[in-house]
């Protein structure tokens, strides 16, 4: 009797353990893939500024890695996506955002409005994003690679980071120069 409730013991145990990498693996590819189908579309179209009366500044930058709303240094990467809409991506209360800015529909003159899109809490299956972090890669690396390191965290399961290396497909090596750190 002792050696067949340790038998179970061990395979529950082990049940356990691979649904705890199973679920962080379902969790983390979800959310990377989302993020990583952004990042390889960017445009090399330089970033616009509004200030608070609406005045626009063009920015020299078409990719601009930066401090995220909580002041986290590399935790917000902003970039125009395929469709041409200025877009940053960036980790707010445990879930990723996408923000939208609002655009002028040139087809029919109205602007469409700024939206934040995420998904739903539930696809994160009982974790959070501890800290989602974004930097270009140097080194033996292609130049126009977006590092992208994001950690998940589980009060059932733990902790677990994943790393995606993403290459941004429409930068040439010239265009490197419109990818900025910029963490002021």
């Amino acid at each position: 009797m002792v050696a067949a409730t340790k038998v179970i013991s061990n395979v529950v145990s082990v049940y356990y353990s691979a649904k705890s990498i199973s679920t962080t693996l379902q969790v983390s590819d979800i959310i990377a893939t989302k993020i990583k189908g952004e990042i390889e579309g960017a445009m090399t179209t330089n970033l616009i500024r509004k200030n608070a009366e609406g005045t626009e500044t063009v920015l020299d930058y078409a990719i601009i890695i930066g401090k995220d709303s909580a002041g986290n240094e590399n935790g917000r990467i902003e970039f125009y996506n395929h469709t041409g809409t200025q877009v940053y991506i960036e980790a707010k209360d445990g879930y990723f955002v996408m923000h939208y800015y609002a655009v002028k529909d040139a087809d029919e003159g109205h602007e469409i409005a700024a939206e934040d899109w995420m998904f739903d809490s539930k696809a994160y299956m009982g974790y959070h994003i501890e800290e989602l972090k974004f930097e270009q890669v140097l080194g033996n690396y292609n130049p126009n690679i977006i590092k992208m390191t994001c950690t998940l965290s589980s009060a059932k399961y733990g902790d677990y980071t994943n790393v995606s290396y993403i290459e941004c497909f429409n930068f040439s090596d010239a265009d490197m120069s419109k990818i900025t750190v910029c963490n002021d």
